[in-house]
């Protein structure tokens, strides 16, 4: 180590020892950039790879022979030009090896060849031009020495290649061109350090000899080529670079789009983005070099070649995994550097086939259930017309609505409604052929087409098929439901040749199974249309009977049995129509609860009874009947409280008659409402007790004041002795349970007797007195002239 250090220190010029140190850096930095664009430019690596290798070799000889030229021996020194020029070439030609093997290398066993290549063009320029080095002498050499500086300079070029290899465009460069500079620099000390210079009188010096300048301007000339080719692959690297930062920036933004886009040379994709790839479902690099024509299905004609303007195709894409893709083509003609491309953008159609495929599902189709629509039962029915004329084979129709479903609506909101109407739906679906049809025409109101009917008797069946099933409990939005549907039905030929007369008929034949109790199956009869016509009519005047003052109330006293006092009236209302003449309640209530009429038309009566009743001296109480649908109105308490406030009748004077088929259809909505209703201070009764289902539980569960015994039970209570039975069974529950109970239909004496000897608190009827007007200035009844 003392011996190389000296040679440095006392047998090296340090100008031109410094001078061999920049020029190593240099032209190792410059190689490196040169190897790394070979890497980075495929198209031209091989240019790249040989500029490299060149570089690298002579910066090794040109660093070996600065060297010398800072190396002074103490004797005149000349160059032999045979053994010179060899180190050169060997420098050169094993760098350019030594390059290719990095270059191609991902491994450290790569980077370890590349070393000892490299190695051994440092090693093979130092030795060579060590015996082109001419003294009056003779050199003798370390072997050890020399082992040691070729093993040391394989092993940092192996760390040079290896530090490229991690970091290729980061700091690797730097450490590269660092540890290329040591290999270099190791190798050439430690082998002049440790040789001797012996002199010799009789060596002679060959013919062909190359003096110390000589050889500075050789070096002169291979450091400038050195540096042309640096500065151009320095400009060269800086364009392609923007070039390339261009490119990708493209390919960024192509990427980025949406759409798919690939650039054709002719028929071949030459670039391909992201997108076009995923629509294909395969890797954009698969694309690449591949015809565009490949990627479409079979019968789709390509792009068409060397068009000058623009145009817009529609074809299928063909997908990796068979399926065909509905896709619009944009094609674009443009001028690139390297002559003309089409660009291609591949806009996918399947949203777009999808929404339109929508609109037209919406066209014939319900939203909410699925089902066909209006207008397609229309067109049904007009091809089953014909179809029908020219096969002589008769087609049904049946009408149906939903029995209670807006009862559902109205307790539990309308999307547990959606939720059984979809449920209705599937039912529907699953009792009926592939050739029969079933639409729904709006709100509950369904539909179907029955083809190929032989007789009334298996229409008549599938009707029965169709209640039964909807009457079956359902489970929708996690609540348990009951409803049930009215079938009415036409048939073709006989009900009607024309699709409007044969939707008319079935909807009149629904009404009538309606008007049967509900849950049944009706056909049409001709006879039904005078009916309906005038069921249609009386709902039209009723619509107007409120506003025009065609509606009084009459009172009907309830007469206490113990002192024979009136102790209240019953408020019964009146219709008298100036178009229909008199209507009973019978026939316009049930027609009001439909059509919703009977709120406006109940609150009008509730505030007429009170206004009247607040004239009576005598103090005694009114009853007014409760519809089961205001029953069901959330804002009724608040209605009667306002009435009791504006008309000033004490609460305890109002009592409010319900049924118990006002109870069924919701008990927590009713007891709340009840519930309410009570803590206003007002009476409840429980009218037409026994005609219902569950009238104990009744009594027990809500808060009423008086029982009211049906008049059917009345009517036979002095003849027959069941009758009479029930009637003392019902006036001593009520009782027990501390009720005020009332017999309503009490016409005769025997009647009247039979309830005193069963106990009965009070009761009612035109025994006791018939519906009239009660004067302001007593509590007596006058009979109306109804």
């Amino acid at each position: 180590m003392y011996r190389i250090l000296a040679c440095i220190s006392d047998d090296h010029a340090p100008g031109l020892l410094a001078l061999a140190g920049l020029i190593c850096l240099g032209a190792n930095l410059v190689a490196v950039t040169l190897l790394q664009r070979s890497l980075a430019v495929p198209a031209r690596r091989l240019f790249w790879l040989l500029a490299a290798g060149f570089t690298a070799g002579v910066g090794i000889w040109s660093t070996h022979f600065v060297a010398m030229l800072a190396y002074d021996p103490g004797t005149l020194v000349s160059y032999e030009v045979g053994w010179t020029s060899g180190s050169l070439a060997i420098a050169v030609l094993l760098a350019i090896p030594a390059a290719a093997i990095a270059r191609t290398g991902r491994s450290g066993l790569r980077s370890a060849l590349a070393g000892l290549v490299f190695g051994l063009a440092i090693a093979g320029t130092h030795n060579l031009g060590m015996l082109g080095v001419v003294i009056p002498g003779t050199f003798v050499w370390d072997v050890p020495a020399v082992i040691l500086s070729d093993v040391l300079g394989a092993a940092f070029s192996a760390l040079a290649f290896e530090a490229l290899r991690r970091d290729l465009f980061g700091a690797g460069r730097a450490a590269a061109a660092a540890l290329f500079f040591i290999a270099i620099f190791v190798l050439h000390f430690i082998g002049i350090g440790t040789a001797v210079a012996v002199p010799d009188p009789t060596v002679v010096a060959p013919p062909w000899t190359m003096p110390r300048e000589g050889l500075a301007a050789a070096i002169a000339a291979m450091m400038l080529a050195v540096l042309t080719l640096g500065a151009c692959a320095a400009w060269l690297d800086a364009r392609m670079s923007a070039a390339a930062a261009e490119i990708a920036r493209m390919r960024e933004l192509a990427d980025a789009a949406l759409e798919g886009i690939a650039i054709l040379r002719g028929p071949t994709i030459t670039e391909a983005n992201r997108s076009l790839a995923a629509l294909v479902g395969r890797a954009p690099q698969d694309l690449v070099g591949q015809p565009f024509a490949g990627l479409l299905a079979p019968g789709e004609d390509p792009p068409g070649e060397g068009r000058s303007a623009p145009s817009v195709a529609r074809a299928r894409l063909l997908r990796a995994d068979g399926t065909a893709l509905p896709v619009e083509m944009h094609l674009q003609p443009m001028a690139f550097a390297d002559g003309p491309r089409q660009v291609v953008a591949v806009r996918d159609l399947r949203e777009r086939a999808a929404a339109e495929a929508h609109i037209r599902f919406l066209a014939h189709h319900d939203p909410l259930t699925g089902l066909l629509n209006r207008a397609s039962l229309h067109e049904r029915l007009e091809r089953a017309v014909v179809a029908a004329k020219e096969g002589g084979r008769p087609f049904a129709l049946l009408c149906l609505d939903l029995d209670r479903f807006k009862d559902v609506n109205d307790t539990f909101g309308h999307p547990v409604g959606d939720e059984l109407l979809r449920i209705v739906a599937g039912r529907l679906r699953s009792l009926l052929r592939s050739e029969d049809g079933v639409y729904r025409q709006g709100g509950d109101e369904f539909v179907v087409v029955q083809t190929g009917v032989a007789d009334l008797a298996g229409v008549e069946a599938l009707g029965r098929r169709i209640v039964e099933a909807l009457s079956a409990p359902y489970a929708a939005a996690g609540r348990h439901l009951t409803i049930g549907a009215s079938v009415g039905v036409s048939l073709y030929p006989r009900d009607g040749t024309d699709p409007v007369q044969l939707l008319k008929n079935a909807d009149i034949a629904l009404y009538k199974a309606k008007g049967e109790g509900r849950g049944r199956v009706a056909l049409f009869d001709p006879s039904l249309d005078a009916a309906l016509r005038e069921r249609r009519r009386l709902e039209e005047e009723l619509r107007h009977a409120l506003a025009r003052g065609e509606f009084t109330l009459v009172y009907q006293p309830q007469v206490a049995i113990e002192s024979g006092r009136v102790a209240g009236y019953e408020a019964l209302l009146r219709w008298r129509s100036p178009v229909l003449g008199d209507r009973p309640p019978s026939c316009f209530i049930p027609v009001a609860e439909e059509t919703g009429l009977v709120l406006p038309l109940g609150a009008w009566a509730l505030r007429q009874a009170c206004r009247e009743a607040a004239s009576w001296t005598a103090g005694c109480t009114v009853a007014v009947n409760l519809s089961p649908v205001q029953l069901q109105d959330a804002d009724l308490p608040v209605l009667v409280q306002e009435v009791l406030a504006e008309t000033g009748l004490e609460p305890s004077r109002l009592e409010l008659e319900i049924t118990e088929t006002a109870l069924i259809r919701d008990r927590d909505r009713a007891l709340t409402g009840l519930e309410r209703l009570k803590t206003l201070g007002v009476r409840l009764a429980l009218d037409d007790f026994g005609t219902g289902y569950s009238s104990l539980s009744y009594l027990q569960t809500f808060p009423f004041d008086t029982l009211k015994i049906d008049r059917c039970f009345v009517a036979r209570v002095a003849e027959d002795a069941s009758s009479a039975t029930i009637v003392e069974s019902v006036i001593r529950l009520g009782q027990g349970l501390g009720l005020r109970v009332v017999a309503e239909g009490v016409e005769h004496e025997n009647q009247l007797a039979a309830l005193r000897a069963h106990g009965c608190d009070a009761v009612q009827g035109y025994l006791l007195g018939a519906p009239g007007v009660v004067a302001a200035d007593r509590a007596v009844p006058r009979r109306s002239a109804a």
